[in-house]
Parts: C-alpha cells; structure tokens; sequence
C-alpha cells in the first residue's frame, strides 16, 4: 500500500501540467505607487522542475522555456537559463547563445547564461564567454566568474590574458583576480602567489583573492610566506 502510494507520488510529480501552469501564472499584488507580480519566485521554481518531466521531450521543454527567458522577472530569465542548461544537448546550446547575445538590462542574467552554456559545451563554450569579457560594462565581471568557474586550464588562460591588458579597469581586474582563484589551477595559484611577491598594485587584490579563495592549509601557508617576503604591512594585516 505504502509502495503504491509513493509511486502515485512520484506520478504527480512527473506530471508537467502543474508547471506549465505555473510558468504561465503572474499574481499582481498591491504595492506602494501601484501593484507588483508576485509570481516570479513561483515561475523560476518552476522552469527549473520542469525539466525533470520525464513526459515532455527535450524539444518541448525548450519550447516552453524559451518564452521566460524574456519574462519581466529577473529571477525567472535567469532560472529559466540555468534550467536550459541542465539539457545537454546542442539545441540548449545554441538557444543560451542566442540569449546571452539578445542582452539584458541585469548583467547577473548573461552571467547565468554563460554559466549554463559552459555546462554544456565546457571548453568548447570559452570562445564565446570570452568575448563577453570585453565588455565595457559589469557583463564582463559576470562573464569572469562564469569562465573560472569551469576550473579547468584554459579559463586562467583567458583570464590571465584579460587581466594583463592594458585597458582592465581596476574594478574588473579584482573580479578577474578572484575569478584567476576560482579555477583552482595550480598555475592560477602560483600566478596569485607571484602577483603578491612582486608587491604592486595588484598584490592586495590578488591576496584577497587567495584569502577568499577557500584554499587548503597548505596553500595558505605559501601566502603567509610571500606575504612575508614582501615586508608590506598593509598585506600583513589582512591575514590577521
């Protein structure tokens, strides 16, 4: 009885009506100087579950999402990008790429976007992200996070390539730095670790970013050390 009760949940659960309604539900509510949707948080949760609906296809469940990745909802746009790239397959790809070129007016959005496409195509995406990185605005720092989060060789190529040109304004470079961490390549390390020995105007930002890396002990044992080499004690005072 209890077996046949968990398998009807389960049904339900793979039912893609509920959410189907649900990325179609907006819910105004009043607001000072007029009403806002409370629906988005609903929308988002239910892109993303729409996705394990074992009863639609990859080619419907997309079909369905494309829509929200316009939706006014920041949230939802960004959930229903995120839940695209849980389908590895080349449609999703090419549906986020589209996307992140459409733009949008939160740069957290694109970044999300960036995220799912390099979940997909891994390495093959970093071209694409990498161009993002030249923005003029706060899209390249979301595409810096997007591109060391895939941790692997080539995004601290990009990365260090970004970082050393001439035209890195000093906001993106802390980004990039912290991004240069988030790859957890060892040569990304080392890279941090000279940055902060040679004690210019990069060593602060560049510590910060192994301080805030969540690095192993022994890692940070090598920053005490360069930090140590340096005599600076401005850099002495942010291990304390």
């Amino acid at each position: 009885m209890a077996a046949k009760k968990f398998e009807n949940e389960l049904a339900a659960l793979d039912d893609p009506e509920p959410y189907l309604r649900g990325l179609r539900h907006i819910q105004m509510e009043p607001v000072w100087g007029g009403q806002a949707d409370s629906a988005g948080p609903l929308r988002a949760q239910c892109a993303l579950a729409l996705v394990a609906c074992r009863r639609l296809s990859d080619h419907q469940v997309l079909g369905h999402l494309t829509e929200i990745t316009f939706d006014a909802d920041k949230t939802v746009r960004a959930e229903s990008l995120r839940a695209i790239g849980r389908i590895e397959r080349p449609e999703a790809a090419l549906l986020l790429r589209m996307r992140c070129l459409a733009g949008d007016r939160e740069p957290e959005v694109i970044g999300t976007g960036l995220s799912a496409l390099l979940a997909i195509e891994g390495t093959g995406g970093l071209e694409f992200a990498a161009r993002f990185l030249e923005r003029p605005d706060d899209v390249a720092a979301e595409a810096a996070v997007a591109i060391g989060s895939l941790r692997v060789p080539e995004s601290f190529a990009l990365l260090r390539k970004r970082l050393e040109s001439q035209l890195t304004p000093p906001e993106l470079a802390s980004v990039v730095l912290a991004s240069i961490a988030l790859t957890r390549q060892e040569e990304a390390i080392d890279y941090l670790l000279r940055l902060v020995r040679e004690n210019g105007r990069r060593a602060e930002a560049a510590l910060t970013a192994l301080i805030e890396g969540g690095f192993s002990s022994g890692v940070m044992e090598r920053v005490k050390d360069a930090v140590a080499e340096t005599g600076n004690a401005r850099l002495r005072a942010r291990l304390k």
